[in-house]
């Protein structure tokens, strides 16, 4: 970056720096949730399969109907 004069670098080091912020904020969401997800399914695993077979089902019609229309 040294071609950006000084004040249009510490702009762009303070927004790389939200960015990686933002990024590692966004790992440590996805892994909590993860966690939780595998939590769940071990807590009951008849319940989650059923949730599963259930959303696959609800995609399978939605993605037939989709592919049905003229």
């Amino acid at each position: 970056m040294s071609f950006l004069k000084p004040h249009d670098r510490t702009l762009a080091e303070r927004s790389l720096d939200a960015v990686d912020a933002t990024r590692q904020q966004l790992t440590l969401q996805a892994r909590h949730a993860s966690d939780r997800t595998v939590a769940s399914i071990h807590a009951d695993p008849l319940k989650a399969t059923l949730i599963a077979a259930a959303a696959g089902a609800l995609l399978a019609g939605i993605v037939c109907a989709l592919s049905r229309r003229p």
